[in-house]
């Protein structure tokens, strides 16, 4: 079991958009389980790379210089994955999706003792 501290600011951010679904795509039918972006075990690995060329290392979605960080605050801020698509036509509604998934692995993410 992973323990965060009441204090944490991330976590409360993380669990707070993990929350909202509005942000993601309503549940899929049967057949629409493979699309990879409607899976629940969504590699973000496929749309997240980090390059030390690209933004000094920063993790960015795959063949654009838009920084994951960058799209979490539109998320936090309220915005759902269609007004970040119209603000960015570079990124899609899986790429914000993946974002989380993202951001999900990295604050359950333990460091070894």
């Amino acid at each position: 079991m992973r323990r965060v501290t009441s204090g944490s600011s991330l976590a409360f951010s993380i669990s707070r958009l993990a929350s909202r679904r509005r942000v993601f795509a309503p549940k899929p039918d049967v057949d629409d389980a493979r699309d990879i972006g409607h899976c629940a075990r969504m590699n973000w690995r496929e749309r997240i790379t980090s390059e030390p060329g690209i933004l000094r290392g920063k993790p960015c979605i795959k063949g654009t210089r838009i920084p994951v960080a960058l799209i979490l605050g539109y998320v936090a801020s309220g915005k759902d994955a269609e007004e970040i698509a119209r603000e960015f036509p570079d990124v899609t509604a899986v790429d914000v999706e993946a974002c989380l998934h993202y951001a999900r692995d990295l604050a359950d993410y333990e460091a070894a003792a």
